[in-house]
């Protein structure tokens, strides 16, 4: 391979995706985004709950929730909303050195399946990262926010933090294949295995969750059990939803067309010159 191609490919790409790298912002866009459900009840408080995607020595809890794909193209970034019961952050980390196993699926739409509702497609994802966050904040501060792991008594604590995690760029981008005339539903999962320690170990630890959104589309989010496979999820009593559908907060973004072109021709570009340096 010509190596001064490949350079350039690599130095552009960059150049291209690095303005990214901050924190999201609405001004920015989106291809897919449901906002973290920030409503405070006068009367009962915080009305947006978090959902445990911790790992208790090595029990991996895993939350999913769908979204439509209606052009193709590369997942560039994906943007969370989470939170950590009772804001615990163990002595020495920071959230910056968790570790996410992040996934997207297949869709398995509601009633084709043994249970009414729809699921993530698999045994496996279509794509799957593990990674560390390019960056995060605290973006609101909530009155006791209920934090809930499936499975116990709904609340399980509370939190005041609402942080933002940036991944942005993701590693290997998933080239989602949907058009407006053949939309696609995929679905995004997301658990944290824990913190990397300065040896490179993972220290275990259960006490983040992700954020709950008011905007609601399709079918309930869904977690992992180990028994019943994925259970859907619903606000439990007491909170004043209990019942409802329950659906996660996040953003996906893709490239600019004309910047996806340009990354895909520099590629074609690179593979042209090594045909040639073969031939």
């Amino acid at each position: 391979m010509n190596i001064k191609v490949g350079v350039l490919a690599a130095a552009t790409a960059a150049l291209l995706i690095a303005p990214a790298q901050a924190d999201w912002d609405p001004a920015d866009g989106w291809k897919w985004v449901q906002y973290p459900d920030l409503r405070i009840d006068p009367q009962v408080g915080p009305l947006g709950i978090d959902i445990a995607v911790g790992n208790s020595s090595g029990f991996q809890r895993v939350v999913a929730d769908d979204f439509l794909c209606t052009s193709t193209g590369p997942i560039q970034d994906i943007h969370l909303w989470m939170s950590f019961v009772n804001d615990y952050i163990p002595p020495g980390f920071t959230p910056a050195d968790l570790v996410f196993n992040l996934g997207i699926w297949s869709d398995i739409p509601a009633g084709s399946g043994q249970v009414p509702w729809s699921m993530p497609g698999g045994p496996d994802p279509l794509w799957q990262a593990s990674m560390q966050p390019t960056g995060t904040r605290v973006v609101e501060v909530l009155p006791g926010e209920p934090w809930w792991d499936p499975g116990t008594t709904y609340p399980s604590g509370f939190d005041t933090q609402v942080w933002q995690f940036n991944f942005d760029p993701v590693d290997n981008p998933y080239i989602q294949k949907g058009t407006p005339t053949d939309p696609i539903v995929y679905w995004l999962s997301v658990a944290v295995v824990g913190y990397i320690d300065p040896s490179g170990q993972i220290v275990y630890d259960d006490h983040i969750g992700w954020k709950t959104s008011a905007d609601q589309w399709n079918d309930d989010a869904v977690y992992w059990d180990d028994v019943r496979g994925w259970v859907e999820l619903r606000y439990q009593p007491p909170h004043p939803l209990a019942g409802e559908s329950l659906d996660m907060a996040f953003v996906i973004t893709t490239p600019e067309p004309a910047t996806y072109g340009l990354i895909a021709g520099l590629g074609l570009i690179g593979f042209a010159v090594l045909r040639r340096r073969v031939s």
